[in-house]
């Protein structure tokens, strides 16, 4: 066992790395076993004698390499040490050695060949083109960028700079290196954009500044620059990567819409002022009419009944009927200016929302018109009304004025039928509510008249009204945030539909 052939035999047998050993021609003297391995061998001996050439694995052009490699050590007595290099397997794979050849002596001193040593290096040097892959992909994306990225050391102290921002400076990649960018800063900005990246160097966490920069055509442009750190497994910064964005666009479009939005505010604000001052106008209006209008009418009025009253026998007929003609017109003029009166005041009165039961709302409307109801054979049908969420003064209004039409315009059927019912949409959140009946109707040509002020479809001869009515009722439900439709046909009927939220939901 001690014999020195055998203990380095076992040696090299052992030993992970491989080792060989060239005459001066580069013809193998010997090998061991992971060489052997490499070249599909079953022994050393298999190698002895022979030269890189004379393997089918391995290329001429690597075989070429190999034979140099070894030339330049024997001539020069030289080491060569850390050759990387591919060497092709018996098996097809391709793996990266990394080669040692020292000059082989003999006794003498004399050079007689070379001994080298190689070690599989294939996973480290994957590593290492992957990671220069990386870093080409890396560098070629930072370049191909529009935008300013910017590089630097973990204290901040070595800044590196990119083409972008060479060329929106105009400077030099060294003039801008280190703390050189705030050349480039606004003499207002330097400060605030240097302490910013002092706080973020000393705390370690992302670096956020807005500053003007001069463009190398000389104008200042708004800059939004950001850093990030790059920690390593501990947590410490290893370096920074960052980049400006030219914001100078953006911040010009939103000072503009700011300046617009101020605009906007000063008009709304005058025109507030102006419908004020309008409201007030029409509120002295109204009462100049609920006043001064009234006034003459009720004394047409009284007079025309005293002289009925103490006169009436002395005249002939035809001047009493002309004075009670009189009387009347002066009713309907009253009827008008109070019918003009609640149009108007809609505008200005708050809604009031309340949960509503349309069914009590509907009932005690058609006792305040039982008069009207009085000698008429009508077929009232109330149907199954959901509860709303509406003013209640308002929406009487509403039910009072769509049934009085219902009983007006169907004054000359021997048998009117009126029919009020809803139809739910649980999805738009809303309630459909309708009043029908089968009275004189109106031709659909003309419906988009029904609800102006003032606006008839029959003549006041036959039918009684101002044509303020429908006007109030789609005011009023306009103001809820619903919706007034009607439909008709002539001498067939007529029907009127509204919408109000559900009970509960706030519009």
């Amino acid at each position: 066992m001690s014999d020195p052939d055998t203990i380095l035999k076992l040696v090299l047998s052992n030993i992970p790395q491989g080792v060989f050993w060239k005459d001066r021609n580069s013809v193998y003297l010997g090998c061991n076993r992971v060489i052997c391995q490499a070249l599909g061998l079953d022994s050393p001996e298999d190698l002895i004698g022979k030269s890189d050439f004379e393997f089918p694995s391995i290329t001429r052009e690597q075989a070429e390499h190999f034979v140099k490699t070894d030339r330049q050590v024997m001539e020069s007595g030289q080491s060569q040490f850390a050759i990387v290099e591919p060497l092709d397997r018996y098996d097809g794979r391709t793996i990266w050695i990394e080669t040692i050849k020292v000059p082989l002596r003999d006794s003498h001193g004399t050079i007689i060949g070379v001994l080298g040593t190689w070690q599989d290096v294939t996973e480290r040097q994957q590593a290492e083109v992957a990671l220069r892959h990386s870093e080409q992909r890396y560098r070629s994306l930072v370049t191909a960028t529009a935008q300013m990225v910017w590089m630097s050391n973990a204290r901040g102290s070595q800044l590196q700079v990119t083409p972008p921002l060479e060329e929106f400076t105009g400077l030099a990649g060294e003039q801008l290196k280190g703390s050189g960018w705030l050349r480039a800063v606004h003499p207002d900005d330097r400060i605030k954009a240097e302490a910013a990246w002092e706080a973020a160097i000393t705390s370690g966490r992302s670096y956020e500044c807005e500053f003007r920069m001069k463009r190398s055509d000389q104008q200042w442009r708004a800059i939004h620059s950001r850093g990030f750190s790059i920690l390593d497994q501990n947590g410490h910064v290893l370096e920074w990567i960052g980049i400006g964005i030219d914001v100078t666009e953006r911040r010009e479009s939103e000072h503009r819409i700011q300046k617009l939005n101020d605009e906007l505010e000063q008009r709304v604000r005058e025109r507030t002022s102006e419908l004020e001052a309008a409201n007030k106008e029409l509120e002295a209006f109204s009462y100049s009419v609920s006043h001064d209008l009234r006034a003459p009418l009720r004394a047409i009025d009284g007079f025309s009944r005293i002289v009925l009253a103490e006169y009436s026998a002395d005249m002939p007929l035809e001047a009493r009927e002309y004075l009670q003609d009189i009387r009347t017109n002066t009713r309907i003029m009253g009827q008008l200016v109070d019918d003009l009166l609640t149009f108007s005041r809609l505008s200005r009165q708050p809604i009031r929302r309340l949960p509503i039961h349309p069914v009590d709302l509907v009932n005690r409307c058609l006792e305040e018109l039982h008069s009207q109801l009085e000698g008429r054979n009508i077929d009232i049908q109330i149907g199954e009304l959901t509860n709303c969420w509406a003013d209640p003064a308002l929406l009487k209004q509403v039910w009072l004025n769509l049934l009085s039409n219902a009983i007006k315009y169907t004054s000359k059927r021997d048998v009117a039928v009126i029919e009020i019912g809803c139809e739910s949409t649980p999805e738009s959140g809303e309630q459909t509510y309708f009043i029908r009946d089968n009275g004189v109707g109106f031709d659909m040509r003309y419906v988009h008249k029904l609800f102006g002020v003032f606006q008839r479809l029959h003549r006041s001869e036959e039918y009684e009204g101002t044509g303020v009515g429908l006007a109030i009722v789609q005011r009023v439900i306009h103001r809820h945030g619903g919706r007034v439709r009607a439909e008709g046909d002539l001498n067939r009927g007529a029907a009127f539909y509204f919408t109000l939220p559900e009970q509960g939901t706030s519009q």
